[in-house]
């Protein structure tokens, strides 16, 4: 089951979070979050719930937490 680890504003930050998980191993997904009448470019962060702990881990390591 997927899980969201973190929540971020920018497709490009998004991005780097994605990047740095995938080097560590981990499947990740990106997916907007769209709020209704907005132009905010917010986005989940997903990755299984089993691996959790240890992406949350990554992202403290590397200073997105």
């Amino acid at each position: 089951m997927w899980m969201v680890l973190h929540v971020t504003e920018g497709e490009k930050t998004a991005e780097l979070i994605q990047e740095l998980l995938l080097r560590e191993g981990f499947l990740v997904k990106v997916e907007p979050f769209v709020l209704d009448n907005t132009k905010a470019s917010i986005m989940h962060i997903m990755v299984l719930s089993s691996e959790v702990e240890e992406a949350r881990k990554v992202l403290i390591e590397n200073g997105y937490v």
